[in-house]
């Protein structure tokens, strides 16, 4: 199954298993919505899928490659920390790997250093 993990510009991606944030992509970027924070489907490069030959095999729906978005990790850390705020409407799994994500992005937070979401299998 296809993860959806967290990518910088000078390190190696981050330890994050991102199958279950991956499965559950339409209903995060929903809530995500829904509290007006920017959604994680938003918040993805998807030239580093293209880097590494992923797109077929991931059949991504309405993919197109675009170049790489770095984004501050103070977006993706509140758009992580609210979905967390709602783990009563998620599995398991998901919140697990919210809070994973949150651990790295206040990381890369607190050093002002960029990241992407990216796919991979």
């Amino acid at each position: 199954m296809p993860a959806l993990f967290i990518a910088t510009r000078d390190e190696a991606p981050a330890e994050l298993d991102g199958r279950a944030l991956f499965g559950h992509l339409d209903l995060l970027d929903d809530l995500a919505r829904q509290h007006a924070v920017t959604p994680l489907s938003e918040l993805v490069g998807t030239d580093l899928v293209d880097e590494n030959g992923l797109a077929e095999e991931l059949e991504l729906p309405d993919y197109e490659p675009q170049d790489t978005q770095w984004h501050s990790a103070a977006t993706g850390l509140q758009t992580v920390r609210t979905l967390l705020q709602l783990t009563a409407l998620l599995p398991d799994d998901v919140s697990s790997e919210l809070r994973e994500a949150e651990t790295i992005l206040s990381h890369l937070s607190e050093r002002g250093q960029p990241f992407t979401f990216t796919y991979d299998l």
